[in-house]
């Protein structure tokens, strides 16, 4: 059931970033329209109209379509720009003639920038086009049938502009928005290469889903933010440290266990073997890898912390240069380090040190360059030596394709966690990374870390997460181990 909601969780954002993308592109574009309808030239508009009949005939329509050209003629144009002083040329411009259906009434239009003058120029056409039109009844008076033309509607002084129309054009642009936004939504999922889900990751990685880690937010992220297991008891991420441990214990502990892909049962069943055989008392060493720049010493100071909280001895070890023990830990020294004991400038009593979190101790990285010259013998006493210092030893590790150092540190460990994080781990690494570790050592679980991106927007403090102390969920005990439960 808990991995189910995980996995609903996830769709749920998935869905929730796809909406997001849309809303962007759909407010770019919205943006882009008002900014080119507001920045238009109002245009108004004023039409009077005329009606023509036949006065010998007034049961006989008369052709509309050639009273549209007559009104549009030469004749007429030349007349209506007499009466305001100007060219017959520009007298047509933004000048329309239309027919409303089922009728013989004209309906002469002026569109222009000024509304007077659009009323003058739509009343000057229709009273030259009457006159011109009842010039033409009077020199043709002998005739059976002559058409009369008579202004029925004046040119009205408009109110508004008819152009440009905000509305629709706000309304085009939704529209446009909404699909442009839907089809480069659909293109990002097709192209893109990161990894979205939790279901993804474990059938990149061919290992069981261990944990998902949720999003989560805080305000001081030297401090607080990254170790939600010392800092923010009751939280959503702290409860799902807790259920990882459970999880991985259960996976390294039970013979029963076997994961839910035929291609990760294998490896699993020969780890447990292999792990089963490390006899009572003796320490169980935990390395933290992945295949690019995830937060591997986040989980891995989690992890710990959720073992010392427990209340089992726990050493956390930083083999990665790039990445720092974190800061929430407390008394993290990084005046020496690992390096410095494989160089021999430093005893390994010397580099650990003690942190904030009763029975949790703790080895820095040390000097980035060190890291280049261990060699696999050296490396190994080393870890060898560090199982006698806690029962438990958690690595916080380099990723897996930095090189054979990240191998030499997977093929002495127990247990493997890899880390992906939602919209950061690209497929192709992943896929890369689980190659180089089948030939050192099996992928225990994967872990997902799906709060990672949302550490950047220091919105919301760390008690945002506290719960009540009736509010705290039960405690278990897995193998000697206290685990929060659900």
């Amino acid at each position: 059931m808990a991995q189910a909601a995980h996995v609903n969780s996830g769709s749920a954002r998935r869905l929730l970033a796809s909406a997001g993308w849309i809303g962007l592109i759909t407010a770019a574009v919205l943006i882009g329209a008002a900014a080119y309808s507001w920045s238009r030239t109002p245009l108004y508009r004023s039409a009077a109209d005329v009606l023509v009949t036949i006065s010998a005939s007034p049961n006989l329509a008369p052709d509309m379509g050639t009273e549209r050209t007559i009104a549009t003629s030469q004749a007429v144009l030349t007349q209506a720009a007499s009466r305001l002083g100007v060219t017959p040329e520009d007298m047509g411009g933004g000048l329309s003639v239309t027919v409303p259906v089922d009728t013989t009434v004209l309906r002469i239009a002026a569109t222009r920038e000024d509304p007077g003058d659009a009323q003058r120029r739509a009343q000057a056409v229709a009273t030259a086009y009457v006159a011109v039109r009842n010039g033409q009844k009077q020199a043709q008076a002998g005739a059976t049938a002559t058409s009369a033309a008579e202004v029925i509607t004046q040119a009205p002084l408009p109110q508004t502009p008819v152009s440009p129309n905000h509305a629709v054009d706000l309304s085009a642009a939704l529209v446009v928005g909404v699909g442009i936004g839907a089809v480069t939504a659909l293109a990002r999922r097709r192209l893109d290469d990161r990894v979205r889900s939790p279901r993804q990751l474990a059938e990149l990685t061919g290992a069981p889903l261990l944990g998902v880690i949720p999003p989560f937010r805080y305000r001081q992220p030297a401090v607080a933010g990254h170790v939600p297991v010392v800092h923010s008891p009751g939280s959503p991420p702290e409860r799902a440290y807790h259920d990882l441990l459970a999880r991985l214990l259960r996976v390294a502990e039970n013979q029963d266990y076997w994961p839910a892909t035929p291609a990760a049962r294998g490896r699993t069943g020969d780890l447990e073997l292999r792990f089963g055989n490390l006899g009572n008392g003796a320490a169980r060493m935990i390395l933290v890898t992945s295949a690019g720049r995830e937060h591997r010493n986040v989980l891995a100071a989690n992890l710990a912390a959720a073992i010392a909280h427990s209340g089992h001895q726990v050493l956390l070890v930083g083999a990665d240069p790039a990445q720092p023990l974190d800061a929430g830990l407390g008394a993290v020294s990084e005046a020496a380090g690992l390096t410095d004991v494989l160089a021999g400038r430093a005893g390994l009593a010397e580099t650990v040190t003690a942190t904030r979190v009763l029975g949790l101790r703790a080895i820095p990285p040390g000097a980035p360059d060190d890291f280049r010259t261990v060699n696999d013998p050296e490396l190994g006493r080393l870890l060898a030596m560090l199982r006698h210092e806690a029962p438990y030893v958690v690595i916080a590790g380099p990723s897996i394709l930095d090189g054979a150092y990240a191998e030499v540190l997977a093929s002495h460990a127990d247990l493997v966690l890899f880390l992906g994080e939602e919209r950061r781990s690209r497929r192709g690494d992943v896929t890369q990374a689980v190659a180089r570790l089948d030939e050192a050592a099996p992928v225990t679980g994967c872990v997902l870390d799906a709060g990672g991106w949302h550490r950047r927007l220091p919105w919301i403090s760390e008690s945002f997460w506290k719960a009540p102390a009736d509010e705290m969920p039960p405690v278990t005990v897995i193998d000697g181990v206290t685990i929060r439960a659900h």
